[in-house]
């Protein structure tokens, strides 16, 4: 695929009298893109018409001049590789127009059709490597109602979507007369400190029970999983989605928001596929990432977090049914030690094995996997970007080794909303999908109304 020239990369060259920083294990694990699977969060965001001067102003003072230029200041930074080992660098020549700008061929974006190309296209394409690895590409003239959209592309060695929430909210006000907005509590802070002691000692006895159990699952065979990557991706999103309704069913079922919408993904690639395939779909796991800071830590910009293996219920027939049995597992995973035993294990290899050693043990964990599935709870009143009004927010997480489809939810101001990513190998219509989840949603609605 020719990439266009704002996009093209050029290796960075480690030193230049330029001090380096050892980037963390849990960073670096990062930094495996693969030709069909790049690790960079792609989000977009659509509001009122905004301008180029006013989104760097903006991006200026509430980022990259946050806590005197410390507090995000990875956003100079590049990544420099000495040998194998990878390191921070300031980057010499760090310019905001060199990240922040209107890419060519703007003006043919105005739709959500063509903008969802787009997408699919920039997923496809690395970030360039001389420079820290981040873009915003603002579409001046996006919508029919003078709106524009801002598309952010966020490596993920830089951060993962915990450790990117006080970013991304810092840029949002309560009102359109800039009244900063509280963050809200994404991770709850109440209760007692955890017993690192009492979990050590479990996540010692009985991790190494669950590392064997995981490494003796075999890996999903199924239409959506097992054939080879093509490494071109396409992109979609379902229209809002009413979440006072989700929470009512939610509630009459007795199970949480969570519950309802990871029962309700299953169920939709049900329906895709028996849909597409003729075929009825057997239990499949998710890569979920579950946030393993503690409830008194600050967030940072980094990645905390364990990519947890959710068996999902897309093999139960009927949506209550389906529910019931999320509920269950779901709660096993609350009780569990896995996420703290995943975390802990990822990071072992990445200190003690040669890269190419810990990656291949990860990848294979990986692949046991169908998707990747996350949720993020945005602000649930309505939200300004520079006096604009924020209408809808987007993401996509990267996957990693074989896994060609990944799953988003995002809650804001009321309204729901599903994305998908897709290697067109696996989904070459996922605008298809994204209609089952809304017919699987609406489906569950109506039968409780």
């Amino acid at each position: 695929m020719n990439q266009p020239q704002h996009l093209r990369t050029e290796p960075a060259a480690a030193g230049g009298g330029i001090a380096v920083e050892r980037i963390a294990g849990r960073d670096g694990v990062w930094l495996q893109d693969s030709p069909s699977n790049l690790m960079v969060i792609n989000s977009v965001l659509t509001l009122d018409r905004l301008d180029l001067e006013t989104l760097r102003e903006l991006w200026q003072t509430r980022v990259m001049e946050a806590g005197g230029g410390r507090r995000y200041a990875r956003f100079k930074k590049r990544v420099v590789m000495r040998g194998a080992k990878a390191y921070w660098q300031q980057d010499p020549d760090f310019a905001l127009d060199r990240h922040i700008f209107v890419p060519p061929g703007a003006e043919s974006l105005a739709g959500k059709d063509q903008l969802q190309d787009y997408l699919g296209r920039l997923a496809s394409l690395p970030l360039p490597e001389d420079r820290p690895r981040w873009q915003l590409l603002l579409i001046p003239d996006f919508g029919q109602e003078d709106g524009s959209a801002v598309i952010v592309r966020i490596h993920h060695c830089m951060g993962d979507g915990i450790g990117l929430v006080p970013v991304m909210f810092s840029l949002m006000d309560s009102t359109p007369d800039g009244d900063a907005m509280l963050m809200p509590a994404v991770i709850d802070r109440a209760g007692k400190p955890p017993n690192k002691l009492a979990l050590g000692l479990k996540t010692a006895l009985v991790g190494p029970f669950l590392l064997l159990d995981k490494l003796l699952w075999r890996r999903d065979r199924n239409p959506l999983h097992g054939p080879p990557l093509a490494g071109d991706k396409r992109v979609s999103w379902t229209s809002p989605l009413d979440l006072e309704r989700v929470k009512a069913a939610k509630n009459e079922l007795g199970a949480t928001l969570n519950d309802v919408l990871v029962a309700c993904v299953a169920g939709g690639l049900r329906r895709y596929v028996r849909h597409r395939h003729g075929e009825e779909l057997g239990r499949l796991r998710a890569s979920m990432p579950v946030n393993v800071r503690s409830r008194f830590e600050s967030l940072e910009m980094d990645n905390k977090f364990a990519a947890v293996l959710l068996p999902l219920c897309a093999d139960v027939a009927g949506a209550g049914a389906r529910i019931a049995a999320t509920r269950r597992r779901m709660l096993r995973l609350k009780r569990s030690i896995e996420p703290y035993f995943t975390y802990v294990t990822v990071n072992v290899l990445q200190k003690l094995l040669p890269a190419a050693v810990s990656r291949s043990l990860i990848d294979f964990l990986a692949n046991k996997c169908t998707c990747v599935l996350t949720n993020v709870p945005g602000p649930q009143m309505p939200v300004y970007l520079a006096g604009r009004r924020l209408r809808a927010w987007l993401f996509w997480a990267p996957q990693r080794a074989d896994i060609g489809v990944g799953i988003s939810i995002l809650t804001l101001a009321g309204q729901l909303r599903i994305g998908v990513l897709a290697d067109t190998a696996l989904i070459a219509d996922p605008d298809v999908l994204i209609r089952a989840f809304e017919d699987e949603l609406r489906g569950l609605i109506g039968s409780l109304e």
